[in-house]
């Protein structure tokens, strides 16, 4: 079995959790890292229609291209900003409380975080079948870019992370911190 060290290495071995916990950081860093492929077409884009506008060449898509990969780039990196808890929390008025407390107003955080990324996956990838069914595409791309591809990569990436988010309350429950 695989596991995650503290030292951010994989090795054999480990409990259930630890499994869990290298298992859910992986998929997690997956994405991460397609993310940040998809950024770096962002700049390319970018880049390469300033530098065709300036020689008066039309880069047909350029804003269409660009908007796909912002919605691929945000929705990709979600998971890894709540595992790496990079979100915005605020400590001041939970800080004030007794640690029961604060492991229930973090999991009553995390279930409503959790319910609300899977109603939105659920959405995306029923969207995803409906441009499936009715064929939509995108034609500014100078070929149809059929656009259920990009719905259901968001999904995916939703349910990610209500995946870490099953893993944090776990995580709580068990009184174990996935730091």
């Amino acid at each position: 079995m695989l596991s995650f060290d503290d030292n951010s290495n994989y090795r054999v071995g480990g409990g259930p959790m630890r499994t869990v916990k290298a298992i859910v950081y992986m998929i997690s860093l997956l994405f991460e890292k397609v993310a940040s492929g998809f950024l770096l077409f962002m700049m390319l884009i970018g880049v390469t229609d300033v530098l065709f506008r300036i020689m008066r060449i039309q880069f047909i898509g350029a804003y269409e291209w660009t908007g796909f990969a912002c919605g691929i780039v945000i929705s990709f990196a979600i998971p890894m900003v709540f595992w790496h808890r990079g979100h915005i929390f605020l400590d001041i008025v939970y800080l004030r409380f007794p640690k029961e407390v604060q492991h229930i107003w973090i999991i009553v955080l995390r279930l409503i975080t959790g319910a609300t990324f899977f109603l939105i996956g659920w959405h995306l990838f029923r969207l995803g079948g409906d441009y499936l069914r009715n064929n939509s595409v995108s034609y500014d791309t100078n070929f149809p870019l059929p656009l259920y591809y990009f719905a259901w990569a968001m999904a995916c990436a939703c349910e990610v992370v209500c995946v870490v988010m099953i893993y944090n309350i776990v995580a709580i429950l068990k009184g174990e911190s996935h730091d």
